[in-house]
């Protein structure tokens, strides 16, 4: 457990019940996220704890061992991957590109359609894959992040927005032009000088204006922004609401990416 650890569930949740239910799993690279949906309600939510977990329930004996979930939906969030506009993909290619994710014997190699215009390849450890394959019928493994990126561009964004994604050891980037991606990258970070660094990195590489740029941001409440403020006087949370029934004292906002996977389905 981690000091940026959650949880939640309502009285409402009923293992009994899981037919009924979505479950969303988001795994990091150290910890993972899950949220039990039925609707449009937040049955249970728990963030930043350890994969052992994920593997052998203990404490969420209840949210992660039924199998019988309506959907199981694991996104996943790879450190290292490739977008690539599909005009210039091809399958045949799909060797070439595999070799620049550096993969190893174990590791799994995904492609997958990112949004109607990239094309996104990436590798994940299969460590934990497998255990939550055997564990779910109804899984469907996404890139981690879709989502997200499918939300924002449904409030066509526009070009002075730099939406950011925070979570306690990663931050995640996205730059839209006429509601078309246009940018993507993550980063570990270990504190707020970190966060600052690499938004200012993100948005020179954009050639983006700080004091005009607006950062939308989602992700931990808890985390520290630091020094961002001094860099970037345009600061707001990122307005979306992929759940509409939350109960009080958790925002929309802190299980954006998360609760964003539903469009995945």
């Amino acid at each position: 457990m981690t000091s940026h650890s959650k949880l939640y569930f309502s009285d409402d949740f009923s293992p009994e019940k899981a037919k009924d239910y979505t479950l969303l799993i988001q795994i990091r690279n150290t910890d993972f996220s899950f949220a039990v949906v039925y609707q449009n309600a937040l049955l249970a939510w728990g963030n930043g704890y350890p994969l052992s977990e994920l593997i052998t329930p203990a404490d969420f004996i209840h949210f992660l061992t039924p199998t019988d979930y309506q959907k199981v939906i694991i996104g996943l969030t790879p450190l290292v991957f490739n977008i690539i506009p599909k005009p210039l993909y091809q399958e045949k290619h799909l060797v070439q590109l595999v070799k620049l994710l550096d993969i190893s014997e174990t590791d799994k190699v995904y492609s997958q359609t990112l949004d109607t215009d990239n094309q996104v390849v990436f590798k994940d450890s299969n460590e934990v894959l497998p255990t939550l394959i055997a564990r779910y019928p109804n899984h469907q493994i996404v890139f981690g992040y879709k989502g997200w990126l499918e939300a924002i561009v449904k409030t066509e964004p526009v070009v002075t927005n730099l939406y950011i994604d925070v979570q306690a050891t990663e931050v995640h980037f996205a730059y839209f032009k006429e509601s078309k991606l246009r940018f993507y990258n993550s980063f570990i970070y270990a504190d707020p000088n970190d966060l600052a660094y690499f938004t200012a990195l993100t948005t020179n590489e954009l050639q983006l204006q700080p004091e005009d740029t607006h950062l939308v941001i989602s992700g931990d409440a808890d985390i520290s922004l630091g020094n961002l403020k001094d860099f970037f006087p345009h600061i707001d949370t990122n307005p979306i609401e992929q759940l509409q029934q939350l109960p009080s004292g958790i925002t929309a906002q802190q299980l954006l990416s998360l609760a964003a996977l539903m469009l995945c389905a």
